[in-house]
């Protein structure tokens, strides 16, 4: 019986040592997860972002990436902001914290995984006066499982 190449990897990966540092895995084939803001508020906004993945019940644990930030304000088009590659594209919940005090969610579901990735996973969040926050995520297929 020939083996798939998912056997092998698997089985691969079962057999060598990990020597990256963090949670990382050699079998894992997921691509990273960008994250984007866009503000389209005539004022900068200081921002809190959190991702969290929901299959630790302990914070400490699930937190895969937290990061302060100030999004420019508009002036010609939106103040942009971006980082690539924060966490392996899975499920997590997006928590964003804004002045003042104020915290909002996404839960953020990949529609793609693995080899099937054709683009690089993305949420996005747009900061407007009403209704405040909208998220959006790149999709691959009409099957998404997400919700703000």
């Amino acid at each position: 019986m020939e083996r798939s190449r998912r056997q092998y990897l698997g089985a691969i990966a079962g057999s060598v040592p990990l020597v990256a540092a963090g949670c990382t895995s050699l079998g894992s084939s997921r691509p990273g997860l960008d994250l984007a803001a866009n503000n389209y508020r005539d004022e900068p906004v200081e921002l809190g972002i959190e991702l969290v993945r929901p299959d630790f019940a302990e914070r400490s644990k699930a937190s895969v990436y937290e990061e302060n930030v100030e999004i420019p304000a508009q002036t010609d088009g939106p103040g942009e902001w971006r980082r690539s590659d924060v966490a392996k594209a899975r499920s997590y919940r997006v928590e964003l914290t804004l002045p003042p005090e104020r915290t909002t969610h996404y839960h953020y579901v990949p529609d793609c995984t693995e080899e099937d990735a054709s683009y690089d996973p993305l949420v996005e969040f747009v900061l407007n006066d009403v209704p405040g926050v909208v998220f959006y995520q790149t999709e691959c297929g009409d099957d998404i499982a997400s919700s703000p």
